[in-house]
């Protein structure tokens, strides 16, 4: 891989085409033709994209590509009323001992908000079926360690200096200032979606998704598990059909209350209000408590009880009496990571692409940034692209927990003006191997492999945002459009069909050109015997 782009370099110098700043490549070929590791190579050297499926499939998705700037307008998010009646999730918490007498039974699980439908300006939909949360923050306590990306920022944790950052960690660490925030993807992307003029509406049940998408956002955002299986595969929230091989435990979680929850949670004592609640064990715990087990082995599965009931009690009314000075440790079994390997995901179901196709119709120019593993080049991915989507940042590889990172930076980066292409590098350059230079620079080398993704489309695209307040580069008026006219002309070409040929060259049948042969030669004949008569009656004036 690193050979092949650094030929493929040389040969772009020898050439004359790698000039300052970095170059943009797009790959027009299926994946078979060129494989897939050819795009993510020249990553941070250029701006690559890959264009691909049948030559049907290319041209159309160039064209689409091409003329977004008018087909945008077209989508009902951005259209005359940019507004669109849209299916939210719902709320949900945990009510306490009186909960235990709702049906499921002994489940404190209680819906604050229903899932319903609003209406949503410049929408774009996010579906956190699956989702990192309060990572740094909270993860560092159970591993030891908080993550640092390759490009040296530690989320959480360092300063940006930039304005769009501001407030993003006053939530969860109580600082004002401007950070590069904390893995909370379900909160800090919507954080930046406001500052671009979005509205973001969420929701995690298939049903609920395709709709959506079907009324109209400009960007869908996915956070969920996925694989290439049955032509392309993703986790969605179906409690229904999640716990149907575990139909005991389905009968006390509190999950199968929820039908389409605004973001996945685990869902042992868990909610939309506090999705993570089961870690992956490595300390050797007795399964769904947080009790260490005597000579108990470590096996690494999420079945760890993140969350410490009694103490929370404990807790609260030592808030109430506010005396006693200490509070008990309640923090430090959380993983930061919801829907993880096997138990934590029972309230998900598998759904196939042609399960979404059923679902799927016209996906008006909509972009696409997901997480989810294996999928990209499977038919799950080209049905996307048929239904008019006009980018994708994908994975043809398995992805890892720390891709969330791109999936906050990428929407800010577009927001501060960058194209989608400029937003995909720098999202890899965040959490990624940069293998052949970064800009001129020396290649970027990082612990990561499973942050291969890849985009597909142009890299120069402009994705639209409705407010210009941190750029102006990715908003503009509607185009001007042409009225419908039978006999307009550009260059020769007919926009509305060809009624006549201006500049058409007519070719003649070989009949023809036999009959102006033969016209050429009796008219030479004529001319030579004409010369011939002259020169005979000039040779007899002088004989005379």
């Amino acid at each position: 891989m690193v050979l092949t782009g650094r030929r493929a370099y040389n040969f772009l110098k020898d050439y004359g085409f790698d000039k300052e700043g970095r170059e943009t490549i797009i790959t027009i070929a299926g994946q078979y033709d060129i494989g897939i590791p050819w795009d993510r190579v020249f990553v941070g050297e250029a701006k690559t994209g890959r264009i691909w499926g049948t030559p049907i499939d290319a041209a159309y998705w160039i064209s689409r590509s091409v003329f977004y700037p008018g087909l945008i307008f077209v989508n009902p998010a951005v259209g005359s009323d940019h507004t669109v009646e849209l299916i939210n999730g719902s709320i949900s918490v945990r009510s306490g001992i009186r909960g235990l007498l709702r049906n499921p039974l002994f489940n404190t699980l209680g819906i604050q908000r229903e899932s319903k439908k609003e209406n949503f300006e410049y929408p774009v939909l996010c579906s956190f079926v699956t989702h990192k949360y309060r990572f740094n923050e909270r993860a560092s306590k159970y591993y030891g360690s908080k993550y640092q990306c390759a490009d040296g920022l530690t989320p959480g944790v360092d300063t940006t200096m930039n304005s769009i950052d501001q407030g993003i960690n006053k939530k969860y660490y109580n600082q004002d200032g401007s950070y590069f925030p904390d893995m909370t993807e379900s909160e800090v992307i919507p954080f930046y979606l406001n500052k671009g003029g979005f509205d973001a509406v969420f929701s995690t049940k298939l049903e609920s998704v395709m709709d959506n998408l079907n009324q109209g956002v400009i960007l869908w955002i996915h956070a969920s598990h996925g694989m290439q299986y049955q032509c392309g595969s993703t986790l969605f929230w179906d409690p229904k059909e999640g716990f149907k091989k575990n139909r005991i435990l389905g009968i006390f979680a509190g999950a199968t209350k929820e039908d389409n929850p605004w973001r996945g949670y685990d869902w042992l004592l868990d909610s939309t209000k506090e999705p993570d609640t089961m870690s992956m064990d490595f300390e050797g715990i007795l399964p769904f408590t947080n009790i260490n087990g005597l000579f108990f082995p470590a096996t690494g599965m999420d079945y760890v009880l993140a969350r410490k009931p009694i103490r929370e009690r404990i807790n609260t009314l030592l808030d109430i009496i506010r005396i006693i000075p200490f509070r008990l440790n309640t923090e430090n079994l959380y993983d930061g990571l919801t829907g993880t390997i096997a138990f934590s995901k029972y309230p998900l179901a598998d759904k196939n692409a042609s399960d979404m196709e059923i679902l799927m119709d016209n996906l008006h120019s909509v972009g696409f940034i997901t997480s989810i593993c294996q999928t990209s080049t499977t038919y799950l991915h080209l049905m996307m692209i048929r239904h008019g989507s006009v980018f994708q940042v994908q994975d043809p590889w398995p992805t890892s927990w720390y891709g969330a990172i791109w999936r906050q930076s990428i929407p800010r980066d577009i927001i501060l003006g960058n194209t989608v292409g400029e937003a995909y590098v720098k999202g890899m350059k965040h959490t990624g191997i940069l293998y052949i230079g970064d800009n001129g620079g020396p290649p970027q080398w990082w612990w990561d492999s499973a942050e291969n993704v890849v985009y597909f489309g142009d890299p120069n695209l402009r994705m639209y945002v409705p407010n210009n307040d941190f750029s102006k580069a990715n908003t503009w008026e509607k185009p001007q459009t042409l009225r419908y006219d039978a006999d307009i002309e550009l260059d020769g070409h007919m926009p509305f069909g060809a009624t006549n040929y201006p500049h058409k060259i007519v070719q003649i049948t070989f009949t023809e050109r036999i009959s102006w042969l033969l016209l050429v030669l009796i008219i030479l004949i004529i001319i030579i015997g004409a010369i011939a008569v002259l020169k005979k009656k000039a040779m007899n004036k002088e004989e005379k």
